[in-house]
């Protein structure tokens, strides 16, 4: 993680923010929970406190987090990450373990839009530009009936 951020408050919402009924909502939680617990498990981190974020809506900041064991770094950059990383010993989850050393801790900055990721991408993309244009359509009768003050509801929405 890194400094001065949080982490958590995971418990599951609807979109749009309307009301579940109470079995769907269970459910929801508890689905939630379960992979919380398996995602977390896997790793080695606290699981029950990593569950608190779903079922309580919990939050951290890197330190709690870091003290709490749900993270194992508070990196500031990531040179700052690769030097913590080096010569760390990690369990794949093919149960092979590694040793990380500096020619294997390296990060793809290219962005490939032409892979199996540019479908998602232009999911998302699409999915932004909707959520945008129907919060500022929400928001055009406050334009003008306040022409003066539009732009701060319509700043805010974004």
């Amino acid at each position: 993680m890194a400094p001065g951020t949080n982490t958590g408050a995971a418990h599951p919402v609807t979109l749009g923010g309307g009301k579940m009924d109470d079995t769907m909502k269970e459910k929801l939680e508890n689905d939630s929970a379960a992979l919380m617990r398996s995602v977390v498990g896997k790793r080695g981190r606290n699981v029950e406190i990593a569950e608190t974020a779903v079922r309580q809506s919990k939050s951290f900041t890197d330190q709690e987090a870091l003290s709490q064991r749900l993270i194992d770094y508070v990196a500031s950059s990531e040179d700052d990450l690769f030097k913590q990383l080096q010569g760390k010993q990690v369990k794949r989850f093919d149960g092979q373990t590694i040793t990380l050393t500096s020619d294997q801790l390296e990060i793809n900055k290219n962005l490939d839009i032409e892979g199996p990721g540019a479908s998602l991408l232009a999911i998302i993309l699409a999915l932004s530009y909707t959520v945008i244009l129907t919060s500022l359509a929400k928001m055009l009768p406050a334009l003008e009936r306040r022409p003066a003050r539009g732009f701060e509801p319509v700043a805010g929405e974004i």
